[in-house]
Parts: structure tokens; C-alpha cells; sequence
């Protein structure tokens, strides 16, 4: 019993402390100010300004709306050809796996002293391994770059949107950062 007195006895006396008091008056300030700012901010030109901006969106949204059809082509294009770059990439990184062992495994062959046949047969293996990885790697770089392209071809549908989506989040990022505070 004396251990729960003493327990909320220390919880009072580190809530009422002096410097407590100036605590809640600096918040309550700072809440105040801050809605001062967010109401200046908010004023009728920013309104104004906002709604022009969700209107552009609006009709940019319309504009894409009506483009539906080759958005969802150029969509499934980027959709296939991401396939393609995944593959390859996963087997460019198993092939870069299978040359470090094979270039492991000539190190160790050397270390051990193995005889000239088995050190050159882990030689070749391991260049063999090697023009192979780089082969992949051409590839990978290729593809990718034609999965580039085809994102190039989206963006073409969606860029005005986009530019509208950023002028709206750069216009309203001090009125948010006011309403977060």
C-alpha cells in the first residue's frame, strides 16, 4: 500500500512541477499562432487558387480518361517488358553468382597448388562464366532500356496531370506543414 501512495505521491509531484505550467502556456501559444498562420494562409486567394488548381486536375484526369485505351496498352507493354527485365536480371545475378564460385574455386585450386590441366580447365570455366555475365549484363542494359522507353511513352499520357499533381503539392506544402504542426 505504501509502495502505490509513494508511486502516485512521485507521479503529482513530476506532474505539478513549476516549469509545467510555462509548458502548457508555450503550447497553448504555439497552437494559437499556428492557427493564425494556417487562417493567413488560407485566405481567399489561396482558395481561389486551389480550386483553379483541382479543376486543371480535374480536366487533365478527364483528358487521360479519354486516352483510357492506350493507357492501358502502353500500361501492359510497361507491364511485360518489367517481366522481361525482372527475368533477366535474376538470371544475370545467379550467373554472377556461378562466376564468383567459379573464379572462388580457381583461387583455392591455386592456393592448393592442383596441377597446370585443373588449374586451366577452372580458368576457362570460370572466363566462360565471365563472357557470360557480361553477355547478360548487355542484355539486361538493353531491355531495361527499352522498358525506359516505354515508361518515356506513358509519361507522354500522363505528364500534363503529373506537372498539375506537382504545382499542387508544392502550392499547398506550407499550408500542410501549418496543419501538421
Amino acid at each position: 500500500m505504501a509502495m502505490l501512495v509513494s508511486i502516485v505521491w512521485m507521479m503529482a509531484k513530476d506532474h505539478l512541477r513549476e516549469w509545467k505550467g510555462y509548458q502548457r502556456e508555450f503550447f497553448a501559444l504555439e497552437e494559437t499562432q499556428n492557427k493564425a498562420k494556417l487562417d493567413a494562409a488560407e485566405n481567399e486567394d489561396f482558395v481561389k487558387k486551389r480550386d483553379e488548381l483541382n479543376q486543371r486536375i480535374e480536366q487533365a484526369e478527364a483528358e487521360l480518361a479519354d486516352k483510357r485505351t492506350e493507357v492501358r496498352d502502353v500500361q501492359s507493354r510497361i507491364d511485360d517488358q518489367d517481366v522481361v527485365v525482372k527475368r533477366l536480371d535474376m538470371q544475370f545475378k545467379f550467373a554472377r553468382a556461378d562466376r564468383d564460385v567459379a573464379r572462388a574455386n580457381y583461387d583455392l585450386a591455386i592456393r592448393d597448388g592442383l596441377d597446370q590441366a585443373t588449374l586451366d580447365e577452372l580458368k576457362a570455366e570460370a572466363d566462360r562464366l565471365g563472357e557470360v555475365v557480361a553477355a547478360l549484363q548487355l542484355q539486361l542494359e538493353e531491355e531495361t532500356a527499352k522498358l525506359d522507353a516505354v515508361k518515356g511513352e506513358l509519361a507522354q499520357f500522363t505528364s500534363a496531370r503529373d506537372a498539375i499533381q506537382d504545382e499542387i503539392d508544392e502550392f499547398t506544402s506550407d499550408v500542410e506543414n501549418l496543419r501538421t504542426a
